[in-house]
């Protein structure tokens, strides 16, 4: 008892003993309780345990604030700015880091954006020459069995017919009877032989009117060597033809 009185004494001079104010109060209670019952041995024995309990937070009490004197907390203090100073640091290492893969995945995604603008700007471009080309250009592509399976806008207006009544037909749509066996057969042998076959063509469009073509004819082949089709050019030479007429009239 003399002695947890005599570290409770030391504590209370302590300046932060405010803290412990709670505990040290609890512990004076329990002790004038004691002393009252220290003639009754039963009840001695049986809070002897309790004495020695008090005694072990006594001293750890007493041990711990003569750690906080002023001396540790310096260090203690210049141990957590040390330490708030490397986390800083290391904060800034890794928003540079962050910033820099920012800046890095912006230039990619930059260069990805233009190059994406560029390639769609290029495609409309394409598109465009397509469109009007389609419109210009009389030209036709058919599989390997010679028939269509594509025509030009410029085809669809020089023959008459529409694009659904050519799909799926053959060339013989266009075909004027005057127009030799002789012709075509050596159409078919040139191209047939992985060649360009270029002449002229009579034909007849779907009013019944005649026109006169000037047709290149080239086989598409696959990686292979392979003929899969054939692409038609023509030009539409009929104001040549009519001229010719008259000169020999």
């Amino acid at each position: 008892s003399e002695e947890i009185s005599g570290i409770i004494s030391l504590l209370k001079e302590y300046e932060n003993a405010k803290r412990l104010d709670y505990l040290i109060t609890a512990i004076e209670l329990d002790l004038e309780l004691l002393k009252q019952n220290r003639s009754n041995f039963f009840v001695w024995s049986k809070d002897k345990a309790l004495i020695k309990e008090y005694l072990k937070i006594s001293h750890e009490i007493l041990d711990l604030s003569y750690k906080l004197n002023d001396e540790n907390i310096d260090i203690l203090e210049s141990t957590l700015l040390n330490r708030e100073t490397e986390l800083n640091e290391k904060i800034f290492k890794n928003t540079l880091l962050l910033v820099l893969i920012v800046l890095f995945l912006s230039a990619i995604m930059f260069y990805l954006y233009r190059t994406v603008a560029s390639n769609i700007k290029k495609d409309l471009e394409i598109k465009k020459v397509n469109k009007t080309l389609d419109k210009l250009v009389v030209f036709s592509k058919t599989d390997i069995n010679g028939v269509i399976t594509y025509i030009s806008s410029a085809l669809e207006e020089l023959s008459g017919y529409s694009r659904n009544e050519i799909i799926g037909k053959k060339h013989s749509i266009f075909r004027d009877k005057s127009t030799s066996e002789e012709t075509y057969r050596d159409m078919w042998d040139t191209i047939l032989a992985k060649k360009t076959w270029v002449g002229e063509l009579k034909n007849r469009a779907k009013d019944g009117s005649v026109y006169w073509i000037k047709s290149t004819l080239i086989p598409d082949l696959d990686s292979s060597g392979n003929i899969v089709g054939f692409t038609g050019f023509a030009e539409n030479i009929t104001n040549h033809k009519q001229l010719e007429t008259e000169k020999i009239k």
